[in-house]
């Protein structure tokens, strides 16, 4: 049988999609953060989107993907070590950049911004509990 059609469990499928979602989510977050500061210092963003359209397609995007990539890992309890560092770094990035924004004097920051860090926060301590769970 060619290795293009080898069987791949489910377990493995689940596992694989959970990296593919955190890799993704951790690309829109960058973008995000990316154009969010390039339009803080004063240039030109590189999104063709408002501030509103972009938070929500790219942060809320981000977030969605690495709370479904966490439900992925759940669901099999097959733990991969890119899917938990990715959480882990993502969620820390969320929460500390979330935190960051709300502290800048001149920002208009909405109301949510405190549940949006701790959903942040809470992405990375599921990261951090799937590494410990994790079989050596």
């Amino acid at each position: 049988m060619c290795a293009m059609h080898a069987i791949v469990s489910p377990d493995a499928a689940r596992k694989r999609m959970s990296e593919v979602l955190a890799i993704v989510a951790m690309v829109l977050l960058l973008l995000y953060i990316a154009d969010a500061a390039l339009e803080l210092l004063g240039n030109s963003r590189f999104l063709p989107l408002s501030v509103n359209d972009r938070g929500i397609i790219f942060g809320g995007g981000a977030l969605a993907l690495f709370i479904v990539s966490n439900v992925f890992i759940f669901m099999t309890r097959v733990i991969s070590r890119l899917a938990s560092t990715l959480l882990i770094a993502g969620g820390t990035i969320i929460g500390t950049t979330v935190t960051a924004s709300a502290a800048i004097p001149d920002v208009k920051t909405p109301e949510s911004v405190i549940t949006i860090a701790i959903l942040g926060y809470v992405i990375a301590i599921f990261g951090v509990f799937w590494m410990l769970r994790r079989k050596k």
